[in-house]
């Protein structure tokens, strides 16, 4: 079923199938109040009901379980730079393309109507692309002819000898030259008197049947799974090479890390050579892609600049007692403490978001006092085990962060490990070096939103000038979580989805407790939206957000901008060898807090490694802002209707 964040009422979706499968998409697209056309080789009983009701509009069509023909179709369209779906057994995954014909090398696909699947749509590209648009055109008047061959009642090799007909008497197959037939032509071989189009043109009739006219739906290919020869799983989108092996896991792959690393030295977008927008967890981000994505080639990356878009983020959107701050780019720096990470990352993290004119936060450890050269730039955290925070730490900070949650960890408090807390940790924690460190779930003096409101205040009187943040992860009622917080007093609202890279969250944790982000966000998006607040709060999201394509489908789906930590980490040398809460945390110095180990990291290189990644992000984001038509990141929020759930 699909996720109801795509917002489908209205839309015109595609199913490509008629099992059971599809009819459960089917019923789901249609609480959705979407228009659904199936089409299918042999729908089950359900779905003809539906199409019986008119409910659903059915296109039956014929499967082919030749291996031969649906390799060299897959072949042909590859060599076009074209992705087709082919599969060989019918019963598993019927054949994609809903009419095909051969002739010697040319193999050409035809829909009933222009409303046949994707594919078919890229193939006509394509072949306008190599052949002319004449051929489109040609297309276009053979799908009109088909439909009339079908409509006619008529037995299956007397459908073919029409078709032959039809293609014999326009192609030259020698030269590659078609034309058109009058409608006196088709309708002697039809051998009928309903009028048609008139000669030589195809505009007149149904215009809003063309391909072009169609709105813009959203295809769903019921089939086989991952792995099958010659099948695309995910319809459409072109996913650049993922080498196997290596270093990193399944959100962070070999390509990814390596991707994010060369953006990190040069401070430009990535080079096509490997996939560097999207992991492969087959999850989360990974399954969502913007519309566009489906015409274009990832080769060729997006890039434009920044300076010709409005990319800022206002944080202060309801409070003219306090100072505005407005942030020149979508997104600042997660938290991450003093204990989980050392000094030099500390250092480097806080550098580089002065020098970029936007934030980092201390997380729950405590406000080191080498970052103090950095206050302006500087969210201090205040969780439930209030780690070394002070009056004077408060009043220093742009922004105070109140902790409820992690949302890698819902429901569960901090946890620093008792060898990662060394005695310049402790002394920042006041706290006793070596023991372990546990956060309470939750504040065990708030209980609701007026003990919240409390916390708010307690807060702004301690600082005046600065605004309020509120942490939380993404329950099921998380959208009367984030309105109980506008209520508090909160200026900024920060959804933590699950993806994270905590180093101390258990698995039970990570993957069973509380909603993925990217439901969460249009969740929360919406009731603001109807409660009529939404323009007088800052929606962030964080948990896993890898590059500037994450950015912009959190922002798509209802933020306002990012929040960003484990992807400052790989730019500076992260590998994900998952041994941060270890001993001495990992082998490049990054999560340690010894004060030799953490020595591998030079502060000054790493900030320089940070800035340089956030420039490439900030022109591929003004990249995909450009391609849909837009001047401002504002323009991009709550448009779910530009991404698609890829299946």
């Amino acid at each position: 079923m699909y996720p109801v964040m795509l917002q489908l009422e209205g839309r015109t979706c595609l199913v490509v199938g008629g099992g059971g499968v599809a009819l459960r998409k089917v019923e789901g697209l249609l609480q959705e109040r979407a228009r659904v056309r199936v089409v299918a080789p042999e729908p089950i009983e359900p779905v003809i009901e539906l199409a019986r009701q008119g409910r659903i509009e059915l296109e039956l069509f014929a499967a082919t379980s030749d291996h031969e023909a649906n390799q060299q179709v897959y072949e042909d369209a590859q060599q076009a730079g074209v992705w087709v779906n082919t599969a060989d057994d019918p019963e598993r995954c019927a054949f994609h393309l809903p009419a095909r014909i051969q002739r010697g090398d040319l193999q050409i696909t035809i829909s009933s109507g222009g409303t046949a699947p994707f594919a078919v749509r890229r193939l006509r590209q394509a072949f306008e692309r190599i052949f002319g648009a004449e051929w489109t055109e040609w297309m276009a008047a053979a799908g009109r002819f088909r439909r009339r061959i079908r409509t006619g009642k008529r037995e299956g090799a007397e459908e073919l000898a029409l078709f032959d007909r039809f293609f014999d008497s326009t192609v030259d197959e020698e030269r590659l030259i078609v034309r058109l037939p009058g409608s006196k032509e088709t309708n002697a071989w039809l051998q009928e008197d309903e009028p048609e189009v008139p000669d030589g043109s195809l505009a007149e009739e149904n215009p809003a049947e063309e391909i072009g006219e169609q709105p813009r739906g959203f295809v769903s290919l019921v089939g086989a799974g991952p792995g099958d020869a010659g099948l695309l799983t995910v319809k459409g989108y072109r996913r650049l090479p993922q080498p196997n092996g290596g270093e990193g896991d399944f959100r962070w792959p070999t390509a990814l890390l390596l991707a994010t690393q060369q953006q990190a030295r040069t401070g430009k977008p990535p080079t096509p050579d490997l996939e560097y927008r999207v992991g492969a967890s087959e999850g989360g981000f990974d399954r969502l892609a913007f519309r566009f994505e489906l015409d274009t080639d990832p080769g060729q990356p997006l890039s434009a600049d920044p300076e010709k878009f409005d990319l800022r983020l206002p944080l202060n959107r309801r409070d003219p007692s306090r100072p505005e701050r407005v942030l020149p780019l979508p997104w600042y720096g997660a938290g991450m403490s003093y204990g989980s990470v050392g000094m030099p990352v500390m250092l480097a993290r806080a550098r580089a978001a002065k020098t970029l004119g936007t934030l980092t936060s201390t997380g729950e450890g405590g406000y080191p006092q080498a970052l103090e050269p950095f206050a302006d730039s500087i969210i201090t955290q205040v969780a439930t085990g209030l780690f070394g925070v002070s009056e004077a730490s408060i009043q220093r900070a742009p922004v105070v962060e109140i902790k409820y949650a992690q949302g890698a960890k819902p429901g569960l408090g901090g946890h620093l490990l008792g060898n990662k807390n060394t005695s310049s940790v402790a002394r920042l924690r006041e706290a006793v070096e070596g023991t372990s460190l546990f956060s309470p779930f939750p504040f065990h003096s708030v209980y609701s939103v007026e003990d919240h409101k409390k916390h708010v205040d307690w807060l702004k009187q301690v600082n005046p000038q600065a605004l309020i943040s509120v942490k939380v992860s993404t329950p099921t009622d998380v959208d009367m979580v984030a309105v109980g917080s506008y209520y508090a007093g909160a200026h900024i609202v920060h959804l933590d989805g699950a993806y994270g890279g905590t180093g101390a969250a258990p698995e039970i944790a990570k993957k069973n407790i509380a909603m993925p982000i990217e439901y969460a966000l249009p969740k929360v998006h919406r009731f603001l939206s109807e409660e009529g607040i939404r323009d007088e709060v800052t929606l962030m999201a964080s948990g896993g957000l890898r590059s500037a394509w994450d950015v912009a489908k959190a922002i798509a789906l209802g933020a306002d901008g990012a929040i960003l930590g484990t992807a400052e980490l790989v730019a500076i040398g992260c590998i994900r060898i998952a041994q941060c809460e270890k001993g001495l945390g990992c082998p490049f110095g990054i999560t340690t807090t010894d004060p030799e180990h953490a020595k591998k990291i030079d502060a000054a290189v790493g900030f320089q490694q940070i800035v340089n990644m956030y420039t490439s992000w900030l022109w591929q984001l003004a990249g995909i802002l450009e391609i849909l038509g837009m001047r401002s990141i504002s323009e991009l929020r709550g448009r779910s209707d530009l991404l698609v759930y890829l299946t």
